[in-house]
This record gives C-alpha cells, structure tokens and sequence, in this order.
C-alpha cells in the first residue's frame, strides 16, 4: 500500500519517535535518533491506512529482514503526484536555471503521457539570501503545467556573493507552506543547489526538523548537487535524501553546464542526461516495481 503512515512510538512516556510514510512498493523506512535524540528501548510498529490501525512490538533481526504488516481495512492512496522544485537563483545558478527554464516542461510532459491516470501537481519555491532582491519566492501546486512554468521562466539569477545562501529558508517555504496532497501516490521535492546553508546552530536546528517533517509528510527530497558543491554539502544532501527515500543526484562535467563539478563520494556511477534522469525519477516513483 502507498502512502501509509508508519510509526515508531513508545507507550510509557506515550511519544511518536520516529514517521514516514510508504512508497509506491509500500516500503518505509525509519531512523531512530537520527539527530542524537534520545529514544527508549521499548518500542512499537504502528501502521495506519484510513480507519485501519495496526500495532506490534519492535522486534529487530539480525538480518535486517524487512517487516511486513497486513492491513485489513487499507485505503488506496489517490491518484496524484506532488513534484515541488526549489532552486537557488543566486547569480552562480544561471546555467543550471537557464537549462531548467528550458527543459521541464520536456520533462513534465513527458510523465503526462506516460502517467495519463494521475493527476501531476507541479509547484515551486525559489530562494537566494538576506540582502538580495528577494529571500523567497513560490508557485503554488497547480495541474496547469502552463501556469507553472510561466513562473519559473520568470525567473533570474542574480544576487548572492557570499558562499552559503538561504537554503532553510526555501525549504521551509516548500515543506511547510504549501498545500501537499493528503492522500498521493508520491511528493517528491527537487532541490537543486550549488551551495549550503548557513552553518547557525539555528539553521543547523531548523534543517534537522525540517527533514523529519518532510518524512513524516511523505515529501521525498531529491537533491540536484550543482557546480560549486563542497564535501560538507554533499553530506548533508545526502543524509537528507536517505532520511527521506529520495535518491541524491549530481551534475557532472560531462554537463557542460556551470563550473567545474565535486567529483562524489560513491562508487562507480554511470552518466545521463539530466532530463532522463528526472523522468526516470518521477516514473520510478508512480511505478511500481
């Protein structure tokens, strides 16, 4: 079952530690702690689906064995897929704008076709720094592509000039203050980037939260690491991608797009075109397998 909600929760003190919410398989995955919080070694599996609500003890394998829960009364999750780009237009972001600009509606069109039963909610939020000529901007989810991407060809890179920029800001302004669906069959969340947060213990604070958000909302967040990522960076995407069920993704030289390109720390990786990629991605959340 898609979109179902799992928890790990405790009974003395009663507390959620940790949610998400299944993919298209009707896998979840959850991280205890993730952020150093303190958990109890008591804990148990709750599932629910409409006016079904499973409860079992956590019992772990040594194996790492998934654990399947049958629900009798499950609802289907609806027709729908939530796609939220957030993109960094600073001034070192024009070419990675400028090819979106060019290439979404392809993309975007091309899952249409391919996706004709589900309903494609396309929406965006754009963020530079303080002192810029704005700190964010959004576009509400709408099913009209052409109103979508008329905002986002509205747009320019501009501003920024010190190396990290409002990166907490977007995001919540993407998690937070917009209407995701309640019932979908995948969120997904873009992030495309090419430099980090400020390193604020709030904003460091502000981060942590909001990934747990994302994942207690569904909202699988996809980062797209462009020119000038650093190592720290690269981190970060990454955790917050896992701690989701997104997929980190990165530009390579091959790109020609933007400067050079951190060489990532994964093994071995085969190149595409960024378009393919982001197709495959969204098909690959709606499909199951």
């Amino acid at each position: 079952m898609a979109d179902t909600l799992v928890q790990l929760v405790s009974a003395d003190p009663p507390a959620v530690h940790a949610q998400a919410r299944t993919d298209i398989n009707g896998r979840a995955e959850l991280f205890l702690g993730p952020f150093g919080e303190e958990v109890p070694t008591q804990l148990e599996i709750q599932v629910g689906s409409g006016d079904s609500m499973t409860t079992l003890p956590l019992q772990t394998t040594e194996d790492a064995t998934p654990i399947a829960i049958a629900l009798e009364q499950a609802e289907s999750a609806g027709k729908v897929l939530d796609v939220m780009f957030v993109i960094d237009t600073t001034g070192s972001m024009g070419d990675e704008l400028s090819y979106l600009q060019a290439e979404l509606e392809n993309v975007m069109v091309s899952v249409q076709d391919r996706h004709d039963e589900i309903a494609i909610r396309l929406g965006s939020t754009f963020y530079r720094d303080s002192g810029d000529d704005y700190l964010v901007r959004s576009v509400p989810f709408t099913e009209d592509l052409d109103t979508a991407l008329t905002g986002l060809r509205a747009q320019r890179a501009d501003g920024g000039g010190d190396y990290p920029e409002a990166v907490t800001a977007g995001l919540t302004d993407a998690i937070d203050e917009h209407e995701w669906s309640t019932s979908a069959q995948a969120r997904l969340l873009f992030l495309v980037l090419d430099a980090p947060p400020h390193a604020l213990p709030d904003r460091i604070e502000q981060l942590h939260a909001l990934t747990l958000r994302a994942q207690a909302k569904g909202i699988r967040i996809i980062p797209v690491a462009s020119s000038g990522v650093d190592r720290p960076t690269e981190m970060l995407m990454r955790a917050m991608a896992v701690a989701t069920g997104g997929t980190y993704t990165f530009l390579t030289n091959h790109s020609g797009i933007g400067g050079d390109h951190l060489e990532p720390t994964i093994g071995d990786y085969e190149v595409e075109y960024l378009d393919s990629l982001l197709i495959r991605l969204v098909a690959g959340a709606v499909t199951p397998r």
